[in-house]
């Protein structure tokens, strides 16, 4: 285990980092895309600014948290990502509970939006539309950044309780993904 207040200092500092070049990035491309321009079609709503910077914030603490448990405990990196039942259950529970969409704000899970895309994918049916293909990003990245947390989580935080809170936050900042991604409205099923 490593000092707490170091990683709390740097999972802070780390996450308004990212906070910041998330929320300027996502704001500048929504505020510079021309909506009647064809090569930028997408069927993606901006969010509003506080929502958008809100979201950001999901995200920036999340993986800010992540890069400064990473940093924490690289010099035994190997260790840490080494499969045991735990951090394969972890992983396995939380990609199937992680948002990969949301109707009207309310997020939707990787277990319902994952049969449909498989389904696409044998029919040989590929997604052509950005509300389409943002998804199936989500759904090939989840299983491999929620090993990687939960292998990080696991062995690097020894309160069940603090584990609890942090696979919470990393749930946010999922979903704060999502909605940045997949934008104001979105019903990818």
């Amino acid at each position: 285990m490593t000092n707490q207040r170091q990683t709390l200092r740097h999972a802070f500092a780390i996450g308004a980092i990212i906070t910041l070049v998330v929320s300027a990035f996502v704001l500048l491309l929504d505020f510079t895309a021309d909506p009647d321009a064809r090569s930028m079609h997408t069927d993606r709503l901006p969010l509003p600014v506080p929502l958008t910077v809100f979201a950001a914030v999901l995200l920036g603490m999340g993986l800010g948290t992540q890069l400064s448990l990473l940093r924490s405990n690289w010099h035994r990196i190997h260790a840490v990502l080494r499969p045991n039942k735990g951090r394969v259950i972890c992983c396995i529970v939380f990609t199937s509970l992680a948002p990969i969409a949301h109707w009207d704000g309310i997020p939707i899970s990787y277990i319902f939006c994952a049969p449909p895309f498989f389904g696409e994918i044998l029919s040989r049916e590929l997604p052509t539309s950005y509300k389409e293909i943002a998804p199936v990003v989500l759904i090939l990245l989840y299983p491999l950044l929620f090993y990687i947390f939960s292998s990080l989580i696991i062995s690097g935080i020894k309160s069940h309780l603090v584990r609890a809170a942090i696979f919470g936050q990393i749930w946010l900042a999922a979903y704060g993904a999502a909605l940045m991604i997949t934008g104001f409205t979105s019903v990818n099923l």
